[in-house]
């Protein structure tokens, strides 16, 4: 918002005609029809009244706005300032800015003047020993010209000898005269530097007027800024004052912000801390874990061969039980495969009356236990139980040869007791084998499920 400064005379002013405004309409006016004679002076006064006042509130209104344009006027003026002092500013700033550099190029240069005098300084001792060591050699020369007067052989000595000094000699100038041309280009080079340094010398004053200018407006602007109204400077403040206030305000609540923060990041770290603590405890016992590791690794281990030694024994056992049972059953197959063989006889050498189709059958039936019983006869007669490796095999082994023999045992009692059905007297020896089937079958159950 735009402040409008007013003077006190006319705040003055503005309140007195407001104060006769108010008197003036707090009268009533009288009718028209009781007005006597003696009244009509009072009226004439009151508008002579109203008119100078009125012509007293176009003055102030012709002040007001008068006020207001200088006001305006002011504000412009005061931003023009501104903006001059913001741009005398950065001028300065950049004018600092480039005096520093301008000072560091010269520092650099003038070490660089340093380091020239210093080279031209070891040319000059150089050139001298230089010229030194030439007139030595000339010396040298001659005595040796003095000394080896004509030729030797075919080679002339002197000849040699001025030839080697020739070559030194040239080497010698060579070396001179490219230490005379680095002299000369750093001659060249120091010239050209003093004459820079002339130059930004000269730039460095004109930059020092500059600035003494800059400072010289930038004083009196301020100048002229300290000479306005009081009453504007005050306005100013107050606004600064809210300004600041706000402000600090907003401060205050960032504050409250930031407190709740630290407190709730207090929290987290306290939680984080009892969590950090926790995990170091379950650390510390992972670490007795892992160093009662190996003693309950070797616990284990003894337990576990305890039990590996009681099943070998098991086993071992198991296999004797198996064995001894294997054997029990071959001698009994062995003793049916004798009666078997008898009542074949039997049968053959009676005058019994069969089929040929059943006969056939039954021979059939005899074959096969025959064979069963030479299989198990040779195998293990010859190569003996030792020859199955693991436990497993053997197992399966004695599983198998169970099974082969009780069914062929089954076979066996089925049959008899159809040929005892067929013929006539016939001995019970089908009941004697379906009884030894059933034994059979009971005891291998038993030993399957041992």
């Amino acid at each position: 918002m735009d402040i409008i400064i007013v003077p006190l005379g006319a705040v003055v002013v503005i309140t007195v005609w407001l104060g006769f405004l108010k008197i003036f309409k707090k009268k009533e006016k009288p009718k028209s029809n009781d007005i006597p004679q003696s009244v009509s002076s009072d009226e004439d006064t009151r508008v002579k009244s109203n008119i100078s006042s009125s012509s007293i509130e176009t003055e102030i209104e012709q002040k007001l706005q008068n006020l207001e344009n200088e006001k305006i006027w002011l504000k412009h003026r005061i931003e023009e300032l501104t903006d001059r002092a913001i741009a005398l500013e950065k001028t300065l700033h950049s004018t600092t800015k480039s005096n520093n550099s301008l000072e560091l190029q010269i520092k650099e240069l003038n070490n660089q003047i340093k380091n020239l005098k210093a080279a031209s300084s070891l040319l000059r001792s150089e050139n001298a020993t230089f010229q030194k060591k030439i007139k030595e050699l000339e010396v040298h020369k001659k005595a040796l010209v003095q000394e080896l007067g004509g030729a030797i052989g075919r080679e002339d000595l002197e000849y040699a000898t001025w030839d080697l000094v020739l070559q030194t000699t040239q080497l010698l100038i060579k070396e001179r005269d490219q230490a005379v041309k680095e002299n000369e280009s750093f001659r060249q080079s120091n010239e050209q530097l003093k004459f820079e340094v002339v130059s930004k010398n000269d730039e460095i004053n004109h930059l020092k007027t500059i600035i003494f200018d800059r400072e010289t407006e930038i004083k009196k602007l301020k100048f002229n800024t300290n000479t306005f109204n009081d009453e504007q400077h005050f306005n100013n403040l107050n606004n600064q004052l809210f300004q600041k206030e706000t402000e600090l305000r907003a401060l205050n609540e960032k504050l409250n912000t930031s407190h709740q923060v630290i407190a709730s990041l207090k929290e987290q770290v306290q939680s984080q801390s009892l969590h950090s603590k926790k995990i170091e405890q379950e650390k510390l016992d992972l670490e007795k874990n892992i160093k009662n590791l190996p003693q309950q690794i070797k616990q284990q281990e003894l337990e576990i061969n305890k039990t590996v030694q009681n099943l070998q024994n098991q086993i071992k056992i198991q296999e004797e039980f198996y064995k001894s049972r294997m054997q029990n059953l071959l001698e009994e197959n062995e003793h049916l495969k004798k009666e078997i063989v008898i009542l074949q006889s039997d049968y053959t050498f009676t005058g019994i009356n069969l089929s040929f189709d059943h006969l056939d059958d039954s021979l059939d039936l005899f074959t096969e236990v025959a064979n069963l019983f030479y299989f198990v006869q040779e195998y293990f007669n010859f190569s003996g139980l030792e020859c199955i490796d693991s436990f497993s095999q053997s197992q399966q082994v004695y599983f198998w040869l169970i099974r082969q023999l009780y069914v062929v045992n089954a076979l066996l009692a089925y049959r008899v007791l159809d040929l005892e059905d067929r013929v006539a007297n016939a001995p019970h020896v089908g009941k004697a084998l379906c009884w030894y089937s059933r034994a059979i079958k009971e005891e291998l159950n038993m030993i399957l499920n041992y």
